[in-house]
């Protein structure tokens, strides 16, 4: 094959253009960081790099998730320990009763504690974000309890509200009021109320017993939910370290690293300057023999 002028200037016209474009390509890497900007960059790298961005940005949502669900459970906690100790006092206004006889004095600590039962069945239909805490899945509309003066119903569900908290775990952030019935609390705090006005020292004894059983059954659940706090405390660090690993091998696949970029665009630069060169001497060669 006959290798002419015009395919050697052709030639060199290709690498300058590829050195053009090599240069530019290296210019871009360092002003933006990135040395993966397309697939055509590096595919392995590109879908490595996908990779680790998913996996990041999936569990920064449930970081998310945990971050919601530790608060809802901070609420129902405060409220718990409120509600402990309302049977608390319930409990020293029995014990205060019983060392007296008098009706009148019991009347008054009966009408005390009829203030108490109102407070407690309040805090029970306490909110977070305007949705109730303790009404299972119907967190909005009326009030879960509903309090007539002689007994509390329920008027929610028994459904557990979740978060998800890992790939492959979900986690139940709240109480049914259900629950709360079940300790006795109003039941007792009311079967109080009516031994002070009935004046019965054997009915205040019974309470008092009903009572210490429900203050324990509300500090085990307490306790419950500040198990559940501390293992969404460890499942976010976890997901947090695993974030920083993942960040770091995300910065190798993807990022420029500038040193090299700058020898590279350096070697580049040369090429094209010799590249420029080159041609510019085969063109005053050809223009010479076009001449003779």
């Amino acid at each position: 094959m006959r290798v002419t002028n015009s395919i050697i200037t052709r030639n060199l016209l290709d690498a300058i253009n590829r050195n053009r474009e090599n240069m530019g390509r290296i210019q871009q890497e360092m002003s933006t960081g990135k040395r993966i900007l397309k697939p055509s960059n590096d595919p392995q790298g590109f879908l490595r790099s996908r990779q680790f961005s998913e996996a990041i940005e999936r569990n920064k949502q449930f970081i998310v998730n945990i971050t919601d669900g530790r608060n809802w459970l901070d609420n129902s906690v405060q409220i718990l320990t409120n509600i402990e100790d309302q049977v608390t006092t319930v409990r020293d206004l029995g014990i205060q009763a019983a060392d007296v006889t008098n009706q009148s004095q019991r009347g008054k600590l009966a009408d005390r504690l009829d203030g108490i039962i109102e407070d407690t069945v309040s805090l029970a239909n306490s909110k977070y974000q305007d949705k109730y805490i303790y009404s299972g899945s119907f967190t909005r509309g009326d009030d879960p309890f509903q309090y007539d003066g002689n007994s509390v119903t329920y008027q929610g569900n028994t459904d557990k509200i979740t978060r998800r908290i890992s790939e492959n775990q979900n986690i139940e952030i709240n109480i049914s009021g259900q629950t709360l019935l079940d300790t006795g609390l109003f039941q007792n705090m009311i079967d109080m109320r009516d031994a002070l006005r009935a004046n019965d020292g054997d009915a205040i004894q019974s309470a008092l017993g009903e009572l210490e059983v429900t203050g324990t059954q509300l500090s085990n659940i307490v306790s419950a939910e500040g198990s559940l706090m501390g293992q969404l405390d460890l499942t976010q660090n976890r997901l947090e370290t695993t974030n920083i690993n993942l960040e770091s091998n995300l910065s190798q696949t993807e990022d420029t690293d500038m040193l090299d970029a700058i020898i590279r665009y350096n070697q580049e630069e040369l090429s094209y300057k010799a590249a420029l060169q080159t041609t510019s001497g085969t063109l005053q060669l050809n223009l010479l023999d076009y001449l003779k």
